[in-house]
């Protein structure tokens, strides 16, 4: 069994004006992955619904259903629904979407509007081989669900997902885990402190593989006990966000266009990372960059000294957005002092 794991899917605004100009921005990416048996992605953006949005959840993400036919360009037959933005078109929404997914023969897992059935995990058969996939998002993603959400995500609790683990164990060759994860160090080019300690107690107690997202960047991977963890596959394909109030927010061009795809090939008695390639998002257009590179030897540092983590969280998510907004040039030093929001530094520095 052949399976190509990819990052934050988001047809989100731009990708809608695509597809309506006939564009084809997959056209690459699909004759790189059209020789797996399955392609599994985490989809971000769902479909508008007629019931309004989540305006507890900020930035919110959504696009139509007709520009979900990409997903079929990509090749994606799962779609992971544990994530912080699954709740973004209310009920309505979600339904359309996996009312498109079930219709286009995509299967799905990690959210439902069932309460329980957000817990079930998918299992995929081919050639004698079975593979559990298991789903789930943290709570530090903010998925930002008031008190009565009727779409219900499939939460990590460490307590439950090590039962789940343990069960599926017993009664499949592999269990997968795929975490929508680690929302603190958002952006950050690295985990958080305790997500490798997490991963690796889920290793021990019987996950063959951790497959993470949520950072909107290439994080590093590491093998423990012989097993793959990749804490985040980066953005597969993600459009500037278009907000309420008139708005955009950016993508970064250097960290978050970049995805990094693994192939892995499972059989009786082995499982296996056949290839490892990068994508760049060039204005929608998804394109082939070659073999992924880590900086392996600092994150072996920042993972083992609390010390060093703490520096770079510190230069990484405090000193340096402040550095980012004083020394840009797109507004004047005295535009930019008036922009400044004395209320959200502090909450920043206190974070």
């Amino acid at each position: 069994m052949k399976i190509a794991f990819l990052g934050d899917i988001s047809l989100n605004d731009n990708y809608t004006f695509l597809y309506k100009d006939g564009e084809k921005p997959f056209e690459e990416i699909g004759q790189v992955l059209k020789s797996n048996d399955y392609v599994i992605g985490n989809l971000e953006s769902l479909s508008v619904g007629s019931c309004g949005e989540n305006v507890l959840k900020n930035p919110r993400l959504k696009t139509n259903q007709e520009t979900l036919n990409y997903l079929s360009d990509i090749g994606l037959n799962v779609a992971l629904l544990a994530n912080n933005h699954a709740y973004d078109n209310l009920k309505d929404g979600f339904e359309k979407t996996v009312s498109f997914l079930d219709g286009h023969f995509i299967k799905h897992l990690g959210a439902s509007t069932a309460k329980g059935e957000e817990r079930r995990s998918l299992v995929l058969n081919k050639d004698g081989v079975s593979v559990c996939l298991l789903n789930y998002v943290s709570k530090d993603t903010n998925p930002s669900l008031p008190d009565d959400a009727d779409v219900y995500l499939n939460f990590f609790d460490e307590e439950n997902v090590i039962e789940d683990i343990q069960r599926s164990k017993s009664l499949y060759d592999y269990v997968l885990v795929l975490l929508h994860w680690g929302g603190r160090c958002e952006g950050g080019m690295y985990p958080d402190w305790d997500q490798p300690s997490i991963a690796r107690r889920l290793v021990d107690e019987g996950a063959d593989m951790i497959i993470g997202g949520h950072s909107h960047t290439v994080q590093p991977y590491e093998l423990y006990k012989g097993k793959y963890i990749f804490y985040s596959l980066g953005n597969f394909c993600f459009s500037d966000i278009k907000n309420d109030n008139g708005t955009t927010s950016f993508m970064d061009r250097k960290k978050n266009c970049f995805s990094f795809v693994p192939l892995i090939e499972l059989s009786n008695n082995s499982i296996a990372v056949n290839e490892m390639f990068t994508f760049r998002n060039r204005d929608g257009v998804v394109v082939l960059t070659g073999r992924p590179k880590f900086s392996l030897p600092f994150f072996s540092l920042i993972k083992r000294s609390k010390v060093c983590w703490k520096l770079y969280y510190f230069i990484s998510f405090k000193i340096s957005p402040m550095l980012f907004f004083f020394l840009s040039r797109n507004m004047s030093f005295k535009e930019k002092c008036k922009r400044m929001d004395f209320i959200k530094i502090k909450r920043l520095l206190m974070k």
